[in-house]
C-alpha cells in the first residue's frame, strides 16, 4: 500500500514541477524582462537573460517550493542578476545603444527623455533605482539582492536621482541635445 502511494507521488512530481514552473513564468516574466532590459539596455539581450534565468530556475525548481511569493520573486531576481554578470562578461559590447520599446507610447517625448536619462546612469546607480521605482523593492530587499548595506542602497538611489536632476537641468539649458 505504501509503495503504491510513493509510486503515485513520483508520477505526479513532474506535473507538479511543471505547474510550479509555469506559475513562476506567468507571474514574473514581465517584471524580470523589465529589470533585464534596464540592466542591458537591449531588448534581445534582456530576452536572452530572462530565458537563461528560467532555464536555471527549472534546474533549481525545488528551491522554489516556498509558497511565499516575495521569496520566489527575490530568488528569480537574484538568478537574473547573476545571469547579468555572465552576460556582461561574455556578450555585452561597450558601445551598446539603448533601445526603448517597453510598451510605452513612443509619442510621449517626456517619458522617452526620462528613459534616456535613466539609461545613461552608470549601472551601479541605475540598478537600485530601477529595483526601487519600477519593481517596488524595499531598501532592505534591494540591500539583500545587491549584497550591500541599506545605507549604501539609499546613497546610490539618492545619487541616481541627483544625477537625473542634473541631466534634466542640462537638457533644459540645451534643448537641441535632448534625445527624443
Amino acid at each position: 500500500m505504501t509503495q503504491s502511494l510513493l509510486t503515485r507521488f513520483q508520477q505526479q512530481w513532474p506535473i507538479g514541477k511543471k505547474k510550479r514552473y509555469q506559475s513562476l513564468v506567468n507571474r514574473y516574466s514581465a517584471e524580470l524582462y523589465q529589470y533585464a532590459f534596464w540592466l542591458t539596455l537591449n531588448q534581445q539581450d534582456a530576452q536572452d537573460m530572462v530565458q537563461e534565468t528560467y532555464v536555471r530556475c527549472w534546474h533549481q525548481i525545488g528551491s522554489f517550493q516556498n509558497p511565499c511569493a516575495k521569496k520566489q520573486k527575490h530568488s528569480l531576481f537574484a538568478l537574473l542578476r547573476h545571469q547579468s554578470f555572465y552576460h556582461f562578461e561574455t556578450r555585452c559590447s561597450a558601445t551598446s545603444t539603448p533601445e526603448f520599446a517597453l510598451g510605452c507610447n513612443p509619442q510621449d517625448a517626456n517619458l522617452m527623455g526620462i528613459q534616456s536619462s535613466v539609461a545613461q546612469l552608470p549601472l551601479v546607480y541605475r540598478e537600485p533605482l530601477v529595483l526601487q521605482s519600477m519593481q517596488k523593492f524595499s531598501t532592505k530587499e534591494i540591500s539583500v539582492l545587491l549584497n550591500m548595506s541599506e545605507s549604501s542602497v539609499n546613497n546610490r538611489i539618492l545619487e541616481a536621482k541627483q544625477r537625473l536632476i542634473t541631466q534634466g537641468e542640462k537638457g533644459h539649458e540645451h534643448p537641441e541635445t535632448q534625445c527624443f
